[in-house]
């Protein structure tokens, strides 16, 4: 049987004051929201977490919003953040697909219950007698049980390729009954708006929720937010604890374009305003209707648990792009957005009418301080005691990391030392696939072997170290710890002697899995597209 639920929360009526004057350099008028010592909290926060650059965007009722920014847009460089610099909001742009279907059910066009095989004949399931059983809202809520561990195999692909390897999955499969993040999920729930419209989701988006809602400055490719004078860029943090940038999204490869209904909006915190509006104001936005606002209700309604991430929450269930749980007795909506070293945090108090967005550019800080500035600013707004969430959530992002590193540290003390390889090097050489993750080539690079994903123009590679008998160490050329795609590499060997797999293993991160690749081709044939 699914669960479903339905979150209900006492709410509780408050009035607060606040000051009225912004902070000079904030580019709002003078009679804006201002949080007390808001400046000083967030460059405090900054150095703390070592952060180059961060943006706030905060709504209630009908003060004026505060938009403010504080840092530089890319670390060594004078160009400052500015409230118009553009940023993809990653993950928060689930929220825009499920605006954008809603808008097709309120046009009798959809129904939330449709069966997405109905729309989308090439969807299909790992396991086949659910194909006919997932509709729109088992996509939108994470209850499909489609899981999206591993990315580099995707790069290059369209987004109908990308939902048709969904049926090579091997994960178990919790239809209905857990929450399973999937952003293959949101694209294919993206895929059913050109099904059903003849328009992109990008053209979908961008003519009836950007424009109506005022959002000038964003824009759903990579290519738009490469071309970007003022745009923010990516920084995450080497092993030896360097902070630098991040080259792969630098150079324009990694991008969200092939799965932009999950995670492919960009948009600045000035526009950010716009769609906190939207979601306090049941879609009323400089008092015209831009939303339905039954759509903007129905994207507020549970459809999963999931676990809570605000302190006190004792509940919490993902709704329509949006996770509802409570804060200080008030009913909350909420989304993370997290892509390689930037990421940010939505938070809206619908019966408050009060909304918080921040965004950050250092993936570090995305584990935390996102969240812990937003948490800050709404407990001034809400009259609740100072709280340093910033310091908390770095000790608890600190611990974290160190229990990795025991993790790890466990795992390499298992080792068994003095063995060697059971075949020469030129044994292992050859072209490994996997019909849901794609192909990897080892190949023989200046005496030693290499990893390298056959993508479309992916650049992800590793030197295999060799650990024991036949297993590898990939020295990933990634700076991005947690997109390492393995942390150790094993060639299976078959009864004759050959080498007929490849097994790519985590060992800190078991949401990552161990993913089995088959040999497709010997020595010499690997060749990238």
């Amino acid at each position: 049987m699914g669960r479903s639920l339905v979150l209900v929360v006492t709410m509780v009526g408050l009035v607060v004051g606040v000051a009225s004057a912004a902070p000079a350099d904030a580019g709002a008028p003078a009679n804006a929201v201002r949080v007390e010592r808001l400046d000083a909290y967030v460059r405090d926060a900054m150095r703390a977490w070592e952060v180059p650059g961060l943006s706030v965007a905060i709504v209630d009722g009908d003060r004026e919003p505060l938009v403010r920014a504080w840092g530089v847009r890319e670390l060594g460089r004078p160009e400052r953040m500015d409230p118009d610099t553009v940023f993809t909001i990653a993950s928060v742009s689930k929220s825009f697909t499920a605006a954008a279907l809603g808008l097709l059910v309120h046009e009798d066009r959809l129904a939330w219950e449709t069966p997405v095989l109905d729309v989308l004949p090439y969807f299909r399931m790992p396991e086949s007698d659910l194909t006919p059983r997932v509709n729109v809202v088992d996509l939108l809520a994470h209850r499909a049980g489609l899981d999206d561990p591993q990315h580099v195999g995707w790069a290059g692909l369209t987004r109908r390729e990308l939902i048709e390897r969904v049926r090579h999955y091997e994960t178990p499969v919790h239809f209905r009954d857990r929450l399973t993040y999937s952003n293959v999920g949101y694209t294919a729930a993206g895929e059913l708006i050109p099904a059903l419209t003849g328009r992109s989701w990008d053209e979908f988006v961008t003519e009836r929720l950007l424009r109506p809602l005022g959002m000038h400055a964003s824009s759903t490719t990579a290519a738009a937010l490469h071309g970007a004078k003022n745009r923010s860029l990516s920084h995450v943090r080497r092993a030896d604890g360097t902070l630098v940038l991040d080259p792969f999204v630098a150079d324009g490869w990694w991008t969200n374009d092939f799965r932009a209904a999950s995670a492919g909006l960009n948009a600045t915190t000035r526009d950010m305003v716009r769609w906190l509006q939207a979601l306090a104001n049941r879609g009323r936005v400089d008092g015209r209707q831009v939303l339905p606002a039954e759509v903007v209700d129905r994207m507020m309604e549970p459809g999963i648990l999931t676990e809570p991430d605000l302190p006190g929450a004792a509940l919490a269930g993902y709704a329509l792009g949006l996770v509802v749980q409570e804060y200080g007795g008030q009913r909350t909506v909420s989304h993370s957005g997290l892509f390689r070293g930037h990421g940010g945090r939505l938070i809206v108090l619908p019966e408050r009418r009060l909304g918080v967005y921040v965004f950050l550019n250092s993936r570090d800080a995305a584990s935390g301080l996102d969240l812990g500035l937003a948490l800050w600013i709404l407990d001034r707004l809400l009259g609740r005691p100072a709280v340093d969430w910033s310091a908390r959530f770095r000790a608890e992002h600190e611990r974290a990391l160190a229990t990795r590193r025991a993790a790890r540290d466990a795992f390499d003390a298992r080792r068994t030392l003095g063995t060697q390889p059971s075949l020469d090097r030129e044994a292992y050489l050859g072209t490994y696939r996997h019909p849901a993750w794609g192909d990897w080539a080892v190949e023989q690079r200046d005496g030693a072997l290499w990893l390298t994903s056959l993508a479309a123009k992916a650049p992800v590679a590793a030197r295999l170290e060799h650990w024991e008998r036949d297993t590898f160490r990939p020295a990933w050329n990634d700076p991005v710890d947690d997109y390492h795609v393995a942390e150790r590499v094993t060639f299976r060997l078959d009864a004759l002697g050959r080498v007929d797999a490849l097994r790519f293993e985590n060992v800190a991160d078991p949401y990552w899995g161990t993913i089995e690749f088959r040999r497709e081709t010997a020595a010499g044939d690997a060749q990238r597209p």
